[in-house]
């Protein structure tokens, strides 16, 4: 029973008959006398569908068609679509069509002209490559396999499933229907050379797609044929009937209502039964794949369904059951001259009548068998003579072409060298041009970076000269502070004492009122002497923080000046460095000086804020205002500025005449916090 398998994988998958080319053109020929009413049947469906989209689904239902064992029916449809896709210049509906109609009449038989007819679909690609949809390159892929592979031809068989495969992994997302049936075809192939771990392979990787096209029309088709080979895998390789049985199971439940795929699986279901010895079921189904064939008029499932029948009845010595179904599978090969097969029904008829003790009959069969075995072995030897031949003409230009290989090969290296030689000067060239660049460059940078310094160092003893200038003005202002406040306040206070003391005397009227007078001018002059004193040394700023130093100058400043100045604090002020609070303050107290003898002003508004390291102060007074462009700086502004560049801030003055004035400073104050 075992040799039946290889014919149930080709008739699982590949179910076509080998005619020679003079009884291809005669069948064609009755073919198409036979088909004229079903041609009536489509011209009413296809001369509607102009649209390429239908075009494509038709040629779908058409495929599905063929693939239920009737390629005639198929092709009508098909050549309908061939007409329009024409007619549409629709270049994939011409490929698709050709390729579909190939394998419709290889499966009536007519393997070399369903062949030509493929090639003509491969010369169109070839064409219009560009303007073919890659499902249509595909499909052609994989039917010129299945004519290969019904050929013989298994290394050009492995070519195009295999490059069909590569082509369905490029874009998986997209088309998993398509990648499934890549998938298929390659388990196909293996199963059938019994090379049993690739086939498993293919298989597994084809089981996870299965559930991807579970609602689409491809599920049917696909599944029965991964159930049916992982059922053989299971048989034959791993030995695992039980398993088998599960897929067989799985594929016949998928197959329902689709009569070929129901056979196909009620043969495979049979083959297992009878490796289990379990005749009676064996027989069951392989009858019932048997009924089906023969209302569909499939020759090809006759066979195979009679011919395992037979076996079956042979290996279960019911021998009388068998001769029928044998002899029928003998004429049914002998028609349609499928010679390894014919052979194996010869041993097999051989095989019973020697049961049977008819050993004239056995003699007979024997001897068909020996002869045809002969033929055979005839044939093959000449194709090897013939190969053979093929393969030392193809040495002999393999050498002519090794020769002319190894010629090119050193006109390439001699050019390689001469390139690296050129590659390798220019490349130095390049990096001698680069590094003067950057010699260049960083010369300039040097040149930058020393001219930088020297402005920097510049700058620096500028500042420390000015620094030096305004530490020693406040040294002097501190000493004249104290002298003015040691003497001369020293010297008011006794002539004050010195008058009180005449006041007490007995003097008269007239010149008591002398003395008050007197007096009073002292004392305001003595007032005078402590504000210039405590102006030229400001003891607030040692007491307190800047802020409330200012705020004690301005009250002192309204006193005798009626001058308003509103001070408006908008953030927190930090503890800085005395030194840096007492520039502020003398800089602060420049601008009261000066709106004081300059502005005519009456109101004067100072604002602080600090914005992350940054001091902002402004002041904004309602005096006359001025022309900052063109004003004369004095002695004021002078020092204002100096001051300001002396702690590295910002000063931006606006003045509008009759409006009045606004200082802007800024102050980093990240150095100065205490």
């Amino acid at each position: 029973m075992n040799k039946l398998l290889p014919a149930f994988v080709i008739l699982l998958f590949l179910p076509l008959r080998i005619y020679t080319q003079t009884d291809a053109t005669g069948a064609l020929r009755r073919f198409e006398q036979q088909g004229t009413l079903l041609q009536n049947k489509y011209d009413s469906v296809a001369q509607t569908h102009t649209d390429t989209s239908e075009l494509l689904h038709n040629i779908e239902i058409a495929k599905n068609i063929l693939f239920q064992s009737k390629p005639h029916e198929a092709k009508l449809l098909l050549r309908e679509t061939l007409k329009q896709s024409q007619r549409l210049f629709f270049h994939t509906g011409i490929v698709t069509s050709l390729s579909a109609f190939g394998l419709a009449t290889a499966k009536q038989g007519y393997i070399d002209s369903g062949m030509i007819i493929v090639y003509q679909a491969l010369n169109w690609y070839n064409n219009y490559s560009t303007q073919i949809s890659q499902d249509a390159l595909y499909d052609l892929y994989a039917v010129m396999g299945m004519l290969y592979s019904d050929k013989g031809q298994y290394d050009s068989a492995h070519h195009c499933f295999y490059n069909g495969l590569l082509l369905a992994e490029k874009d998986t997302a997209k088309n998993s229907a398509r990648l499934l049936a890549a998938y298929n075809n390659m388990s196909i192939y293996w199963v059938g050379l019994k090379e049993w771990e690739k086939a498993a392979y293919y298989i597994n990787k084809a089981l996870p797609y299965l559930e991807k096209v579970k609602n689409s029309i491809s599920f049917r088709r696909m599944g029965v044929g991964i159930y049916n080979n992982m059922a053989t895998l299971k048989v034959d390789y791993f030995k695992q009937n039980d398993s088998a049985i599960y897929y067989s199971r799985l594929a016949l439940q998928v197959a329902r209502g689709d009569s070929f795929s129901t056979g196909l699986t009620l043969n495979l279901l049979g083959y297992i039964h009878s490796n289990r010895k379990e005749y009676e079921k064996a027989v069951s189904c392989l009858k019932e794949a048997y009924v089906i064939w023969k209302g569909m008029n499939d020759f090809n499932g006759l066979f195979s369904s009679g011919y395992a029948l037979g076996c079956v009845y042979l290996d279960a010595k019911q021998y009388r059951e068998a001769e029928p179904y044998l002899l029928e599978a003998l004429r049914n090969r002998k028609q349609y001259a499928r010679n390894q097969e014919y052979l194996n029904v010869l041993q097999h008829l051989y095989s019973l009548y020697q049961k049977q003790e008819s050993y004239d009959k056995a003699f007979y069969y024997l001897a068909e068998a020996y002869s045809l075995r002969d033929s055979l072995f005839a044939l093959q030897f000449n194709q090897g003579i013939q190969t053979l031949e093929v393969k030392y003409k193809v040495s002999e230009k393999d050498k002519s072409l090794v020769q002319k290989a190894l010629q090119i090969s050193e006109q390439k290296n001699e050019i390689s060298r001469r390139n690296i030689f050129i590659t390798a000067t220019s490349i130095i060239t390049l990096l001698l041009i680069a590094l003067l660049i950057t010699l260049r460059k960083n010369y300039r940078a040097n040149q930058k970076n020393l001219s930088n310094k020297v402005t920097v160092l510049e700058r620096e003893n500028e500042l420390g000269h000015l620094n030096a200038i305004i530490k020693g003005e406040e040294s002097e202002r501190k000493r004249i502070a104290q002298e003015i406040h040691d003497g001369i306040g020293g010297m008011l206070a006794a002539i004050k004492m010195n008058i009180s003391t005449l006041q007490n005397k007995t003097i008269t009227t007239e010149h008591l009122t002398e003395l008050n007078g007197i007096m009073d001018i002292v004392e305001e002059t003595a007032s005078e002497v402590r504000r210039t004193a405590q102006n030229l040394m400001p003891d607030l700023l040692m007491e307190h923080n800047l802020l409330t130093a200012i705020r004690i100058y301005t009250d002192m400043v309204y006193n005798t000046n009626n001058l308003h100045i509103n001070l408006q604090v908008h953030s927190e002020w930090p503890d800085l460095d005395k030194s840096f609070e007492l520039s502020l303050y003398r800089i602060l107290q420049e601008i009261v000086q000066n709106t004081i003898k300059h502005a005519a002003a009456t109101s004067l508004v100072m604002q602080f804020r600090i914005t992350d390291d940054e001091a902002h102060i402004i002041t904004e007074d309602n005096g006359k205002g001025f022309d900052v462009k063109h004003a004369r700086k004095g002695l004021g502004l002078s020092n204002i500025e100096s001051r300001i560049k002396h702690l590295k801030g910002e000063v931006h003055i606006e003045s509008i005449k009759g409006e009045g004035t606004t200082f802007y400073l800024i102050f980093n104050i990240s150095n100065y916090k205490v």
